[in-house]
């Protein structure tokens, strides 16, 4: 277990396994704390570059705050496997307007509205019918890494 207290930094120095912090357990791993990310040596991942930066049997919980370094070039982070498969991606920039979760190119009442339904769902199902393509770059508005009542305040 990664306590709540803790902060789990994880270096990336390349695209290979090696290059890169991993965590293998071979057993149940439960994350909590704030998980940092940071690039070493002037690395900068190309788009399209995945980080399996934690690999378990059964993988639970999530972290308070996920702090991941500014890319370049227009490039994202793309979070949306990490509690999954433990996985961190780079993909190309998408143009995202913080808070315009219904993505029609304002933020309002509306977008409100959408996330609130959205954190109030009771599966993973119903909350995908707000976000289809899986990119909650738009709700995560504190850029904590993660999508909560937070991002409401």
């Amino acid at each position: 277990m990664l306590g709540p207290s803790s902060t789990t930094q994880i270096e990336l120095a390349g695209a290979a396994a090696g290059e890169y912090d991993q965590l293998l357990v071979s057993g149940a791993l439960e994350v909590s704390g704030a998980l940092e990310v940071q690039l070493l040596d002037d690395f900068t991942p190309n788009p399209d570059t995945g980080f399996q930066i934690f690999e378990a049997t059964d993988l639970s919980g999530t972290f308070s705050s996920v702090m991941l370094p500014d890319l370049l070039d227009g490039l994202s982070w793309d979070s949306s496997d990490l509690y999954n498969r433990g996985t961190l991606s780079v993909i190309p920039g998408l143009a995202v307007l913080k808070g315009d979760v219904d993505d029609d190119g304002s933020v309002n009442n509306l977008d409100i509205t959408t996330f609130i339904g959205a954190l109030a769902a009771a599966d993973e199902a119903a909350f995908l019918v707000a976000f289809p393509d899986g990119n909650y770059a738009a709700a995560d508005v504190d850029v904590s890494g993660n999508v909560n009542n937070l991002d409401i305040t």
